[in-house]
């Protein structure tokens, strides 16, 4: 007899799709996702992602300030 994995995955496909009803809520709802994902499986977490057309996390722009052209005078 086989074990089946822990449904995590459904969890966070409900935590998804609360935190697509509101806008409010979607900051806090993002917390909660993050820490369900931190007990699912990176592959399975994209995967419910995408069925549920929800952008992945992006990673953060480096800040460099914006480069002076020298052209205008």
């Amino acid at each position: 007899r086989q074990r089946r994995p822990r449904q995590m995955v459904s969890n966070l496909a409900l935590l998804l799709r609360a935190a697509m009803k509101t806008p409010r809520t979607r900051t806090k709802a993002a917390r909660k996702i993050r820490a369900a994902m931190n007990l699912t499986s990176p592959r399975e977490v994209t995967k419910k992602k995408r069925l549920l057309n929800l952008p992945n996390e992006r990673p953060k722009m480096s800040r460099r300030p914006p480069q002076r052209r020298q052209g205008l005078r």
